[in-house]
């Protein structure tokens, strides 16, 4: 950029100093091309942005293609994360299916000891009400086996002596029927006497 500089106006500010005329030209012609030389504030600010402007175009082209390089990197990376990532997942649902069916067959064999301890109940009540009845039976056989056995001794008493030893309770027509107990429609409690079997004449016997 040229220096802006009045040669003729320095020229004869030199003569009028008392310089002579061609001394006075040749300083001015010196100074002019050493201001020639020199840049001033505005052309040095404008080289200087234009300088920087470049540099930092350099600058952000140099960090878009880093940036682009990592962030590529980064989304491959990204990429194989989320590849492990659903590979866990497929797993842990695997693994939630197997507990599960662990699950079902866990409720199925509570299941079946539910089903056990009702069977087990009703067993427990069915042998509970067998054993009333067969003790029942017990004593209704008992009972009957006395009754017959009362009737045996009788008969032989009375065929034995006759009519006359007969004993005073038994008729002398020698015909008795066995009146069974008469059972409740449930088993009484244990506090209750068991029923008794008796020994009555038979009416419909022939006298």
């Amino acid at each position: 950029m040229d220096a802006m500089l009045d040669t003729l106006a320095a020229s004869r500010k030199l003569e009028e100093s008392g310089m002579p005329e061609p001394q006075a030209g040749a300083v001015v012609e010196v100074m002019n091309d050493a201001v020639k030389n020199l840049v001033t504030k505005e052309y040095l600010k404008t080289e200087l942005d234009s300088r920087f402007s470049k540099f930092e175009r350099k600058i952000e082209r140099k960090i878009d293609r880093k940036f682009e390089e990592h962030f590529g990197e980064v989304d491959g990376k990204l990429g194989k994360m989320d590849e492990n990532f659903e590979k866990v997942d497929e797993r842990f649902e695997k693994i939630h299916e197997r507990f599960e069916k662990v699950d079902e067959r866990f409720e199925k064999i509570d299941e079946k000891f539910e089903k056990t301890n009702a069977n087990i109940n009703e067993l427990r009540l069915s042998i509970a009400e067998l054993g009333k009845s067969q003790a029942w039976g017990f004593v209704y056989v008992c009972g009957i086996t006395v009754a017959v056995a009362a009737l045996l001794f009788s008969a032989l008493q009375f065929f034995g002596t006759g009519a006359a030893a007969a004993p005073v309770n038994v008729p002398d027509s020698g015909a008795y029927r066995i009146v069974p107990p008469e059972f409740p429609a449930t088993p009484p409690g244990d506090d209750l006497p068991p029923p008794e079997v008796t020994l009555e004449p038979d009416p419909t016997a022939d006298l």
